[in-house]
C-alpha cells in the first residue's frame, strides 16, 4: 500500500471501517438477536437468518484480509455493498417463506363466511372429506387455536403453534399444504374474521370505532399488513368497507 495519505485513500479507509462495522453488527445481529427491526409481525425461517448470517460473517473475514492499491475500485465496491447489505437484510427480514407457493389466500369468502364462529374447524371446512390424522389436527386447531383465540398474538410462528397443539412444524405445514392453504393465510383469515366481528360488537352498540386499534387487537403489529390481509379477503380497503356500513374508519 503507498505510504502517501490522499483524499482518495482516506476515503477508502473509511469505507473499509464502515462495511467492517456493518458486517460485524448485521453477522451478531441475524445471528444472535430473536427480535425483529423490520417487518415484526412477519416470522420468517430461521435457517434463512442464519444463512444470511453465514454470508456477512464470510464478507467479514474476506474485509479482514482485503489488500490492494487501487483505491477508486474499492471504493466503488463498497459504495455498492452498503444497499445490498440493506437490501439482504430488508429480504431476510420480510421473506415468510423460501418456498414458491403464495402465502395469502387468493379468494374472499364474504363476510358472513369470515365473521361466523362455526363449531367447524376452519380447515376442515376447506375441505369436509378430510379423514383420519388430518382430521384430528384440524380439531386441534379448532380447539387450541381458533377456540382459545390464540392466533391473535402478534408474534405466533408456526412452530409455536405446532407445539401448542402437539405436534411438530413439518407435519402441521403438510396438513396445512393439503388444504391448499398456507400458515399465514390460515391466521389472517382467523384474523380478518375477529376484526369483522369485534367491528360488528362495537357498531352494535354505538361505540367508537378506530380502524388500527381494532386490527392491533386483532393481532397485527403493521396497520399495513393487517390492510394488505384484508383487502386480499374482502376485495375492497378496510376504508371501503366500513364506510358500505355507514361507519367510517377513525
Amino acid at each position: 500500500m503507498p505510504e502517501q495519505i490522499t483524499p482518495l485513500s482516506v476515503l477508502y479507509l473509511q469505507l473499509h471501517g464502515a462495511g467492517t462495522a456493518v458486517c460485524v453488527v448485521l453477522f451478531l445481529y441475524l445471528l444472535l438477536c430473536r427480535g425483529k427491526a423490520i417487518a415484526p409481525d412477519i416470522t420468517p425461517p430461521a435457517r434463512l437468518r442464519r444463512w444470511a448470517a453465514a454470508l456477512f460473517g464470510i464478507m467479514l473475514l474476506l474485509m479482514s484480509y482485503e489488500y490492494t492499491d487501487n483505491y477508486v475500485m474499492s471504493t466503488i465496491a463498497h459504495l455498492t455493498g452498503f444497499p445490498l447489505a440493506g437490501l439482504l437484510l430488508w429480504r431476510v427480514e420480510t421473506l415468510k417463506d423460501l418456498s414458491t407457493e403464495s402465502l395469502t389466500s387468493s379468494s374472499a369468502q364474504g363476510d358472513d363466511c369470515l365473521s361466523k364462529r362455526s363449531a367447524t374447524p376452519l380447515c376442515i371446512a376447506k375441505n369436509p372429506s378430510l379423514k383420519g390424522e388430518a382430521s384430528y389436527i384440524g380439531q386441534l386447531l379448532a380447539k387450541h387455536c381458533e377456540d382459545t383465540q390464540l392466533y391473535l398474538q402478534p408474534d405466533l410462528t408456526l412452530m409455536q403453534l405446532a407445539q401448542t397443539i402437539g405436534t411438530n412444524r413439518t407435519y402441521l405445514g403438510a396438513y396445512f399444504a393439503s388444504q391448499g392453504i398456507s400458515y399465514y393465510a390460515y391466521i389472517h383469515d382467523l384474523r380478518i374474521r375477529y376484526f369483522i366481528a369485534r367491528y360488528r360488537e362495537l357498531a352494535a352498540t354505538h361505540e367508537p370505532i378506530v380502524a388500527q386499534q381494532l386490527a392491533q387487537e386483532s393481532g397485527y403489529h403493521s396497520y399495513s399488513t393487517f390492510s394488505t390481509a384484508f383487502k386480499q379477503r374482502m376485495h375492497k380497503s378496510v376504508t371501503a368497507w366500513m364506510h358500505e356500513r355507514n361507519y367510517p374508519s377513525l
